[in-house]
């Protein structure tokens, strides 16, 4: 009987000793998956999530690059710089006009080559569709910007520097218009001069007439002398040195873009046990 209460009771022991151990495996398989920065699920979601969109974007399917990387950012909550300079050119290249607000995230960037790229792609997309003195400006101020943050950056001082070009001819040809109006404004005023004068002279001349005071030089008084005023200017033409609106296009579809190439994140670390002072990326 004693050795049978004896069996009894180790086997007790054994059933509550395993039934502990998976209740403590349990409890820090628990803790590890509410914990995201320690969740090893998490890691891995990351890295497949991370390899996915770089697949797609190689691939030139930015609609699934765009996916994976916004699958990153709010559900994984992984935030990083370069992930959102990728989910902005995946976006521009499916041509989602949305990239211009994505990209215009970055511009507070502490990474001078995300900063750099983002003024850039957003002067570029910019002068893409519009013509108006003031956008131009606008995109002008992004590539100075863009060389603020990075004053390597070639692509963006040629930019720069063709619509610093093109707002310079801009400037030159407003100032030659301003100066052809005044210039007619000033000739209009002078023929009205004219004429008013003649008016003038006619009524009197009338009046002579009528008094029996002809002139003898009557017969020259209606022969006007009729200018011929060849003197007007270029006719529209572009002089010496400026730009047409034809080479301004040109000049504008050659703006050169950075090259959306994906820049890689480092993947996040599988952690180990022993290891408890590595951190998570």
């Amino acid at each position: 009987m004693f050795s049978f209460l004896q069996n009894i009771t180790a086997r007790t022991w054994l059933v509550t000793g395993v039934c502990s151990a998976f209740v403590l495996l349990a409890i820090g398989l628990g803790i590890s998956m509410t914990s995201r920065d320690w969740s090893f699920v998490h890691t891995y979601q990351v890295n497949m999530a991370q390899e996915d969109a770089e697949s797609a974007y190689k691939n030139t399917f930015y609609n699934v690059a765009a996916q994976k990387l916004r699958f990153l950012q709010d559900t994984l909550l992984f935030q990083n710089e370069l992930i959102g300079l990728n989910l902005a050119h995946a976006t521009a290249l499916k041509k989602d006009t949305s990239s211009l607000a994505l990209y215009s995230m970055l511009f507070g960037s502490s990474d001078s080559l995300v900063k750099s790229i983002a003024q850039q792609q957003t002067g570029v997309a910019s002068t893409r569709k519009m013509q108006s003195k003031e956008e131009l400006e606008k995109a002008t101020e992004n590539f100075k910007e863009a060389l603020r943050a990075m004053t390597n950056n070639r692509d963006a001082r040629f930019n720069y520097e063709v619509l610093m070009r093109i707002l310079q001819q801009q400037q030159n040809q407003q100032q030659n218009q301003d100066k052809q109006n005044q210039d007619k404004q000033n000739q209009d005023q002078q023929e009205q001069q004219k004429k008013e004068q003649q008016k003038e002279q006619d009524k009197q001349n009338e009046k002579e007439q009528k008094d029996g005071k002809k002139d003898d030089s009557e017969a020259d008084k209606g022969q006007d002398k009729k200018e011929d005023r060849t003197d007007k200017k270029s006719n529209g033409e572009p002089q010496k040195g400026q730009i047409t609106k034809e080479k301004a296009k040109e000049l504008l579809a050659a703006l050169r873009n950075n090259e959306m190439q994906y820049f890689q994140q480092p993947k996040k670390r599988k952690l180990r046990a022993k290891d408890k002072n590595v951190k998570d990326w």
